[in-house]
């Protein structure tokens, strides 16, 4: 009897739609989060560092009104993934909205069969590739769904309104989080008026379509009230006006594709802002936009104007190309034909708009960003959400609903049969050609998507980190974007607010926010590339094209030592980029020994690996060590690394160049007074070494 009393008590909660959509979804949810994403943007993690820091450079996209709420969830409790809570928690809407109205229409069998689908179309499309962009459109879906069943479904006026108003909410926290995304459904909602005022039966009643079209205008209004307010209450500072104005020219430059931007294209034009071969592709590929010398403010004005005249040329050849490419045509004619043969001729209109609005939505959200063209997943599934809508939004009737959404298919064999097929059979097998094309067109999507984490690929990026966090003592300002050096971490790591303080990146658009900017400042630093060459505790990593660089615009002089490298990784090194001791100093005989154990050519850059040991009284004042080459009558210096026991060891990049022309070589010690004293010449060690190479 007791059994039976919980069967028919979880029976009745189970009959409720409300009740099985929000055990389903949660049941559901708990499914997606140990199935966990193939895909994650490098961007949620990095905004999730940005609202732990208290950075409010990410209102360049959030809210204003949403980014102090993040700050101050994130000081209350710092080990909470907040980011990631609110992202699932959109995700979470959308699937219990859709599973409402499913829930609603349909029992049994039937019903179970939607909530699978439903639940592997939400993962496929939302939660499969956690981005921003997908938890914008997930919140925006799910207010608009509640929104279109509380203006079109006979319920009391009090359950109505209240749909209407969290409808609105979760609208407007979608724009909170990414205005552009949050209208992602925006055509959508359109074909779905449309095909209702297409109807004969709907389009008869004026009066009441006006109105619905009034409550469907207001989330847009309300929207755009958003938006208004949100520019209001931008941060009004000197530095963050410099910051949104900058960040803005280089959404302008790299919203260009990369080939568009090459020297060969537009040598003319880079010879006029004064660079030279080399400088633009750093600034192209994102490794270095802070530099305020080459990189100023008149020459990002000029080169973004010029982008912003040939993006609309460029982008439409990316567009045809990816139309050709892609399965995108094929989804939207897909989705056409089955809006004709489910509804009849009557519909037509309906579906060419809905086809074409798909197309144009494409083009126009990507905003000149190839890379996210490739959402043709989740434009897919907004189209299947809201065909289903239309359908289940139809005028109540003593038939079954269900039985509205078969196919009647005459199938000859001798005698005419009538053969029923299921709408979610051809839900399913659409969603089988758009989702697993992919994998037939994988050089498509190669080098878009975020690639999968790989063993190895993680652990590299990590220690890298890691090894960064530890040593705090130094500044490591590196030739990288964001997407780079976050982008193997997950969005369920929660990052201290001082992780990595003392790492900088030189590129992307993040580099130079107001908060990393007076970072620099704590550390003395104003010019992160001069400083680079200038600060004592200034490392970054071997890159030829940043030497190069250097060297183009800050002295010819300067050299790179690769003085370290990180744990598990001897060929990357870390390196020091120094300008020459030219100093006199006074070559007095000292108590400390010279042993060079080893000045052997290492590899392509002309680099010559150098290690050796020093040894004596007052070797304990000696904090560095630096090699002084003199060369086609000038100093070159290059710092070596030395541990406590006095050993040196030092990769010397462009040595073999010097060797040439070199005329001396000896050692300069650096005490912790800040005094240099001469160590030693060691040019009888290079001589013999280059004899016993040239012997071999």
């Amino acid at each position: 009897m007791k059994g039976n009393k919980i069967k028919d008590k979880l029976y009745s909660i189970l009959k409720r739609p409300i009740s099985t959509a929000l055990i389903s979804s949660i049941f559901f949810m708990i499914v997606m989060i140990f199935l966990k994403p193939a895909f994650e943007s490098s961007n949620d993690w990095n905004i999730m560092v940005q609202l732990a820091r208290g950075d409010n450079a990410v209102t360049l996209f959030l809210s204003p009104l949403l980014v102090p709420v993040f700050n101050q969830l994130f000081v209350l409790n710092s080990s909470i993934p907040w980011w990631t809570v609110f992202t699932l928690s959109g995700i979470w809407m959308f699937l219990i909205a859709i599973l409402f109205v499913t829930a609603k229409r349909y029992k049994g069998k039937q019903r179970v069969i939607f909530f699978i689908f439903w639940f592997f179309a939400v993962w496929l499309g939302c939660a499969r590739r956690i981005d921003i962009v997908r938890t914008a459109a997930a919140f925006s879906s799910a207010g608009w769904i509640s929104i279109l069943y509380s203006i079109y479904e006979e319920r009391r006026k009090g359950k109505k309104i209240f749909e209407f108003l969290l409808g609105e909410v979760i609208i407007i926290l979608g724009a909170m989080l990414n205005l552009k995304a949050s209208l992602y459904v925006l055509p959508f909602i359109v074909f779905c008026f449309i095909y209702k005022i297409c109807r004969k039966k709907i389009s008869e009643d004026k009066k009441k379509n006006g109105i619905r079209l009034i409550f469907l205008l207001i989330p847009l209004l309300s929207v755009g009230g958003l938006h208004l307010m949100d520019n209001y209450m931008m941060p009004d500072s000197a530095e963050w006006k410099t910051y949104s104005e900058k960040a803005a020219l280089l959404d302008t430059i790299w919203s260009c594709s990369q080939s568009s931007l090459t020297w060969d294209n537009m040598e003319e034009i880079y010879r006029d802002l004064g660079w030279e071969k080399g400088d633009e592709e750093l600034l192209v590929y994102k490794k270095i936009s802070t530099d305020s010398n080459i990189y100023t403010e008149e020459n990002l004005e000029r080169l973004a104007s010029i982008s912003t005249y040939n993006k609309s040329d460029q982008f439409m050849n990316e567009l045809f190309n990816y139309l050709k490419t892609s399965n995108i045509l094929l989804l939207f004619i897909l989705e056409s034909v089955i809006f004709l043969w489910l509804v009849g001729k009557d519909s037509w209109l309906a579906a060419f708009i809905t086809f074409i609005e798909g197309v144009i939505l494409t083009a126009v959200l990507a905003g000149g960003n190839t890379a996210n063209l490739y959402n043709s997943e989740i434009t897919l599934l907004y189209g299947l959400v809201f065909l289903f809508l239309i359908l289940c939004h139809e005028e109540k009737r003593r038939s079954s609903i269900f039985e509205d959404l078969y196919l009647s298919v005459k199938i000859k064999r001798g005698v005419n049969k009538v053969k029923k097929v299921s709408f979610a059979v051809i839900l399913m097998v659409l969603v089988f050609i758009t989702f697993f094309s992919g994998l037939i067109k994988h050089k498509v999507y190669q080098g878009i998507e975020v690639p999968n984490k790989a063993a190895g690929v993680e652990t590299v990026s990590r220690n890298r980190l890691n090894y960064i966090n530890d040593n705090k003592d130094k500044v490591y300002l590196l030739p990288s974007s964001e997407d780079e050096w976050y982008r193997t971490f997950s969005i369920w790591e929660t990052p201290d607010s001082d992780y990595c303080i003392n790492l900088f990146l030189l590129g992307g658009k993040y580099s130079e926010t107001p908060f990393n900017v007076n970072r620099l400042k704590q550390y003395g630093y104003s010019d992160p590339l001069r400083n680079l060459v200038q600060k004592s505790n200034a490392y970054s990593l071997f890159d030829t094209a940043v030497l190069n660089f250097l060297k183009r615009n800050y002295g010819d002089d300067i050299t790179c030592s690769g003085i370290d490298f990180f744990p598990g990784e001897e060929s990357t090194y870390i390196v020091k980029y120094l300008l020459p001791i030219d100093e006199p100093i006074d070559r007095l005989d000292t108590s400390i020994e010279i042993d060079t154990k080893s000045f052997q050519n290492l590899g392509m850059y002309g680099e010559r690996t150098m290690s050796g040991s020093v040894s004596g009284l007052g070797l304990d004042e000696i904090q560095t060590v630096f090699c002084n080459v003199e060369s086609d009558e000038k100093i070159y210096t290059y710092q070596l690394s030395m541990d406590d026991e006095g050993e040196l060891f030092g990769v010397l990049y462009g040595f073999a160049d010097l060797e040439k022309e070199i005329t001396d070589c000896y050692l300069v010690g650096e005490k912790t007074t800040g005094e240099k004293i001469y160590l030693g010449n060691i040019m009888d060690d290079i001589a013999a070494e280059k004899e016993s190479t040239n012997g071999e």
